[in-house]
């Protein structure tokens, strides 16, 4: 028995959310109303993550369209996937401008599901929005709709933390590290798969050191400002100077992932980042000195009123 191919609409707030969306539905077809591309075309200047996703989704579009027209069906991901389609403003018997009493861009995404449900009666066609209110809508007029679960956290017990913490570990690999600051990579760990840049708080008996994994020479590497004698490390720190000489734990365990994340992207736009670094640190740089000015104005009119009133 075959499974049925449902039809799902995409509003723009999913493919804002992630951009590879339309890859998410397996052999199911996919329809983006032409009011989605309207809005997105709005989202496409900019350096924010909404403004990269709008520019990232309609190059993909533009890619897959290849020379068809996109009011026919197009293959997603090539044979056994689902197919693709843009619908253009349909008015459905069922009008939810006529029934709101507004003419919105929510409401002619509406109107676009709307029209694939009379259009496609054999078939179930769903609403697909991080919108609550668009979903309520939706449901209002006999439509199913749903949220976008792809890359929800349901556990948060499961999310990687950055660190592991290795009881019993062997004397001798706590030893070397303190000796030649690095070793290899000991039994007990072997038996799981290494994550590069992986921090390890490794304990043995009274001693405890913080190592990390390195992925290039497949060795564990000391951090040496982590080391605490004696004391069970909670969590993966270390200890940053500052130019006012005090020290702030930054909890490593928040970011590793994160970092890990980002090296293995190379779709990010690394040019833009490092420029948008620069220009925050000239504004930075800016207004300290716009204040230190305003700061020694202040200065120079106190000595002057006082010179006068002295007169």
């Amino acid at each position: 028995m075959t499974k049925e191919k449902k039809i799902f609409v995409l509003d723009t707030s999913v493919i804002i959310y992630d951009h590879n969306a339309i890859k998410s539905f397996k052999e199911h077809d996919v329809v983006v109303p032409i009011t989605v591309l309207e809005e997105l075309d709005n989202f496409k200047k900019g350096n924010d993550t909404k403004n990269y996703a709008a520019r990232e989704f309609t190059r993909y579009i533009d890619k897959i369209s290849g020379r068809n027209t996109l009011q026919d069906w197009v293959n997603i991901n090539g044979k056994g996937h689902g197919m693709f389609m843009i619908e253009m403003h349909q008015s459905p018997k069922l009008d939810a401008e006529k029934i709101f009493g507004e003419r919105k861009a929510d409401h002619r995404i509406l109107n676009s599901a709307l029209y694939l449900s009379e259009k496609y009666p054999s078939r179930k066609v769903v609403l697909v929005t991080k919108d609550i209110n668009l979903r309520i809508k939706a449901k209002s007029l006999s439509l199913q709709a749903e949220d976008y679960e792809t890359g929800k956290i349901k556990n948060l017990d499961e999310l990687y933390t950055g660190n592991t913490i290795v009881e019993k570990t062997p004397p001798a690999s706590v030893s070397e590290l303190y000796e030649k600051e690095v070793t290899a990579v000991p039994p007990v760990l072997k038996k799981q798969t290494q994550v590069a840049n992986h921090f390890y708080i490794l304990k043995s008996g009274q001693k405890s050191v913080l190592a990390w994994y390195n992925a290039n020479t497949e060795l564990l590497e000391r951090v040496r400002n982590g080391i605490r004698d004696g004391a069970a490390l909670g969590r993966a720190e270390i200890q940053v100077p500052t130019r006012t000489r005090r020290h702030h734990r930054i909890d490593y365990s928040r970011f590793v992932a994160r970092a890990v994340e980002l090296s293995q992207d190379k779709s990010i736009e690394w040019r833009k980042i490092h420029r948008r670094m620069d220009e925050r640190r000239h504004h930075r740089l800016a207004a300290c000195l716009e204040a230190r000015e305003r700061t020694r104005d202040r200065q120079r009119h106190g000595a002057a009123r006082g010179r006068a009133s002295a007169l």
